[in-house]
């Protein structure tokens, strides 16, 4: 025979109280997990210039191959602009903000 009834017996506060706690502690495990977070980056030579990747723990999270908000997929042509490009990235991750250059950061990074 099925038991339909498993949780008959436990008055329903108690049951969203276990609930709202079982969800609180997931939220923290998560929070502190992507706390934990590393952030790296390595720039690279690509055809007529420079290009980034960053890594998230380790695994590759972002490879930029070219000069975002440039037309024509142009690399960095210095590895210091790549450098600094790839920072301000690895900053935002870490400050959770959106990961994105825009135009006047890079007209900053590159002139």
């Amino acid at each position: 025979m099925i038991k339909t009834k498993t949780f008959a017996h436990i008055p329903m506060r108690h049951l969203l109280r276990w609930g709202i706690g079982i969800l609180l502690l997931l939220t923290l495990s998560i929070y502190f997990y992507e706390s934990q977070t590393i952030y790296t980056y390595h720039v690279y030579e690509v055809g007529g210039g420079y290009a980034y990747q960053i890594k998230k723990s380790g695994k590759v999270f972002i490879q930029q191959d070219f000069v975002p908000t440039l037309e024509n997929y142009q690399p960095f042509k210095e590895k210091e602009h790549a450098q600094k490009a790839a920072k301000l990235m690895v900053d935002k991750l870490k400050a959770k903000k959106v990961p994105a250059l825009s135009a006047p950061e890079i007209n900053e990074i590159i002139n």
